[in-house]
């Protein structure tokens, strides 16, 4: 089985989105009630997901010349989407390269380790957030429902094709 351009993208951009979703409370119990063995365990967690926000941004460009040219697709909003994706990467590298020196750091030195899963956390705040909008803005791009549309372009659930075929079974085309 091959997979195209947004297919790939689509299979790919949760993986980011959610890992740093689910990263903020195990980060906050492991700040809370973590031995140093599961705060390095977390920190590396988190450069893990990091580095998943690469693929993810990457598949970007062959998911957008696959919808680019489809019916209701905007140039807006996939730039919107573009937009905030660039800046989430870089949040989420940021995070997981501050991840990865904290679990350097922690193995040298033990007591860098609780403040650097507290720093690690803090920023996987900001990566959760900027990742939900990244998928927000990834959203608004083919799901209408998102945006409050309700314009049917003849696509998936839209009653346009059914009414062209209806037009067209020989009634009244006496012209």
């Amino acid at each position: 089985m091959i997979f195209n351009g947004p297919q790939m993208h689509l299979m790919l951009n949760h993986l980011p989105i959610v890992g740093f979703i689910f990263l903020v409370p195990i980060l906050l119990l492991v700040i809370w009630r973590g031995d140093d063995r599961i705060r390095r365990l977390a920190l590396l967690g988190t450069f893990v997901v990091a580095l998943l926000a690469i693929p993810a941004y990457l598949t970007g460009e062959p998911a957008e010349e696959g919808v680019e040219h489809l019916p209701g697709v905007t140039e807006s909003a996939i730039h919107e989407h573009e937009e905030a994706a660039e800046a989430s990467l870089v949040v989420a590298l940021i995070t997981g390269g501050l991840a990865l020196a904290g679990y350097i750091l922690g193995r040298r030195q033990p007591s860098r380790l609780r403040i650097a899963t507290k720093i690690v956390f803090v920023g996987t705040l900001f990566a959760s957030t900027s990742m939900a909008k990244v998928g927000h803005d990834g959203g608004k791009i083919r799901h209408p429902e998102i945006t409050g549309s309700t314009h049917s372009d003849g696509g998936e659930g839209g009653h346009e094709g059914n009414d062209k075929k209806e037009d067209h079974d020989g009634a009244g085309d006496e012209k």
